[in-house]
């Protein structure tokens, strides 16, 4: 990318594991105003960092899965679900 060229994200389907926290909430916010789709999948741990605050500014521009990604039901559903709607 070194040529000058800008990447897009316009229809790009972004997963961001822990993204109520400072580094996933900014990954989040490129994202978005780059024009992907993005889910967030956040426990909504203080301890780690995740606080609502962070993403309160795009609030209805992205998708928010609770859970905790040490239990193999919410990754089957966080990764499951949006793989079946584009035929994976």
């Amino acid at each position: 990318m070194g040529d000058g060229t800008i990447m897009t994200m316009d229809g790009k389907d972004v997963l961001i594991v822990g993204g109520l926290g400072p580094m996933g909430s900014s990954t989040a916010h490129y994202c978005i105003y780059q024009g992907a789709s993005v889910t967030i999948a956040d426990n909504r741990a203080p301890l780690y960092g995740a606080n609502d605050f962070n993403m309160r500014d795009l609030e209805g521009k992205f998708e928010l899965m609770v859970g905790d990604i040490r239990e193999e039901q919410f990754v089957d559903h966080v990764v499951g679900e949006p793989a079946s709607n584009h035929g994976r």
